[in-house]
């Protein structure tokens, strides 16, 4: 081949590698693109889903979603309570985020519910508890499973006492608990309590 034709195909390879690796090089940009699009879209979504409770009085706060419904109520029916305030999240399905204070003429004193070291129950007084992590630490134990009504009560068991980290106690006085129409919304209903904050 003489050095005439070689200076034409130079070119003609060059451009042909040129375009081809622009190509490559746009397949990849818009992979990404594409990628961290969606990335946005899903943070945006999970920020739009939830929304936050927050209560100086009782120092708590906690994240729910946002197509759930949040209500406050007075509860001072009951005998012996000076006052009562109860925080229900409640799902389409009637699923609910039970939150109860009260103050009573006498306290009632916290019961030990669950203890990790007999996650069974078989020792007295303990609940079968399964036990979760979150910004909350807790445990949930099924307090009364009625297939007539088509309800499940769990209770909420808590860690007072930080010298016995094991040790879960129920406080009649102040606790949470999930009343589950759907089970499909237990998943939902444990975000909500691992999402919980106690505190200032």
């Amino acid at each position: 081949m003489d050095e005439g034709k070689k200076s034409n195909i130079l070119p003609i390879i060059l451009i042909v590698l040129l375009v081809g690796g622009m190509g490559v090089g746009g397949y990849y940009l818009g992979r990404y693109l594409d990628l961290e699009e969606a990335k946005k879209n899903s943070q945006n979504q999970s920020v739009a889903t939830t929304k936050k409770y927050s209560n100086s009085t009782f120092k708590i706060k906690f994240d729910y979603p946002s197509d759930w419904t949040l209500t406050e109520a007075n509860e001072t029916d009951a005998e012996e309570v000076k006052s009562a305030r109860s925080v229900t999240v409640k799902s389409s399905s009637g699923s609910e985020f039970i939150y109860y204070h009260a103050v009573l003429d006498t306290p009632i004193e916290t019961d030990t519910a669950c203890d990790e070291d007999d996650p069974n129950g078989d020792e007295d007084g303990n609940f079968p508890c399964q036990f979760i992590t979150g910004i909350a630490k807790f445990a949930r134990y099924e307090n009364f499973d009625d297939s007539d009504l088509d309800l499940t009560i769990w209770h909420i068991a808590e860690v007072q006492d930080p010298s016995t980290p094991k040790v879960y106690t129920f406080d009649p006085n102040d606790y949470f608990a999930y009343r589950v129409r759907n089970n499909s919304d237990l998943l939902d209903l444990d975000k909500i309590m691992k999402s919980v904050e106690r505190g200032e």
